[in-house]
């Protein structure tokens, strides 16, 4: 009669052998200091962020600021145009995260959110920058560019005869070691339209 004689050495290295067989790889996701994984959900926000603090800190005139600035050259000297982001997005963007819209007005980089698909919808009455984000686009780990469409005008006083200011510019941004900030470049492109013809987002 055969006999076996089972050790545990060959059983353990066959189930370890096993499990590792059965290892399924999971997608690089960077948390902490350093930038996030472009396969993160949450890998936007914190670029979205740096390219509001743009016009937030005016590194560039908005075309609100101008606005203002050709109707009340000097009573608006040092003061920016109010921000508000559209809300709205396209079909091929992802979604924003309430908790991230809710959080930029408590942290100062805009002054409202708009939920309407035009600014017109908006009520405001003085001139605002209206912006729009698409979704950043990746060039390498440390660096993105962030497609922002403007639309500069006062909604409650937009008529027909009226004249606004549109804007894409794409801003490139880096990841420093204090996080998402603007290099020293972007490509822009504005023009004049009819206040009539605002809402033809482009971002």
């Amino acid at each position: 009669m055969r006999r076996w004689v089972w050790t545990r050495v060959p059983v353990l290295a066959a189930v370890a052998g096993l499990l590792a067989s059965c290892v399924v790889p999971r997608p690089l996701v960077l948390s902490g200091p350093g930038p996030i994984g472009v396969d993160s959900a949450l890998s936007a926000e914190p670029v979205w962020d740096a390219a509001l603090r743009v016009y937030r800190k005016r590194t560039w005139s908005s075309e609100a600021d101008e606005l203002i600035s050709a109707v009340h050259s000097d009573s608006m000297q040092g003061r920016g145009a109010p921000i508000v982001l559209m809300a709205r997005r396209l079909p091929s963007q992802r979604p924003y995260r309430r908790l991230w819209l809710d959080s930029l007005v408590a942290r100062g980089l805009v002054v409202g959110i708009c939920e309407g698909a035009t600014p017109k919808e908006c009520p405001r009455n003085n001139v605002t920058a209206f912006l729009s984000l698409a979704d950043p686009t990746y060039l390498t780990a440390l660096n993105r560019t962030v497609l922002v469409h403007e639309e500069a005008l006062a909604p409650g006083n937009c008529n027909s005869h009226g004249k606004a200011r549109v804007a894409d510019t794409v801003l490139h941004l880096g990841y420093r070691s204090y996080g998402w900030a603007p290099n020293d470049e972007r490509d822009h492109h504005s023009r004049s339209i009819p206040c009539a013809r605002i809402g033809a987002r482009t971002a």
